[in-house]
């Protein structure tokens, strides 16, 4: 255990991933990452907010390693699986933030889910892989939700909240309007 780890690292600081074997990692310099632990969870639940959808997966922790990144493969993609709580705590995250696009990282602390990493950069195959997404209605705390099935893309997501927001501004009038936009 202890050699694997030393070689992982080894391995990153040549500038090699140790998770994706044949690829490159993003090597970063000049600051410190550090996070609270938080023991006895055995899986994190990824969440991604495009607009009033929520895309998440439970991505679990390799056996023998506490650490939640490299998760060996193993996901979870059943939204029965993946608590309200997780979701609902994810678009309060985006509404607060003004985000109309944001990846979570959620475990829990206490049987309460915490925010432990959230990005605006995400893997899109992690939307493209859910069997459907979460619909927000209104306020976060206490709005309806409801499940739609199907795989989605997030590019697609984003250019429907596009359009939909250019129609209700007025912007789109009528079929000659991508040459008004175009003309600025």
């Amino acid at each position: 255990m202890l050699l694997r780890r030393l070689r992982a690292a080894a391995q990153t600081l040549e500038g090699h991933n140790p998770y994706v074997p044949g690829t490159d990692a993003e090597l970063h310099y000049g600051y410190f990452y550090a996070q609270e632990f938080l023991p006895g969870n055995e899986f994190e639940t990824s969440v991604i907010i495009v607009g009033n959808r929520a895309f998440a997966v439970r991505r679990f922790i390799q056996p023998g390693d506490f650490r939640t990144r490299g998760s060996s493969g193993r996901m979870d993609w059943s939204p029965a699986q993946i608590g309200e709580d997780v979701i609902r705590l994810a678009f309060r995250t985006a509404r607060k933030l003004g985000a109309q696009t944001v990846a979570l990282d959620i475990l829990h602390r206490d049987r309460e889910p915490v925010v432990i990493e959230l990005t605006a950069n995400y893997a899109s195959w992690v939307v493209r892989e859910c069997p459907g997404h979460w619909v927000l209605h209104g306020d976060p705390e206490s709005g309806p939700m409801e499940w739609t099935d199907g795989c989605t893309r997030a590019a697609d997501a984003i250019f429907e909240d596009f359009m939909d927001e250019l129609t209700a501004s007025g912007s789109l009038r009528h079929h000659g309007a991508t040459k008004e936009l175009m003309q600025g």
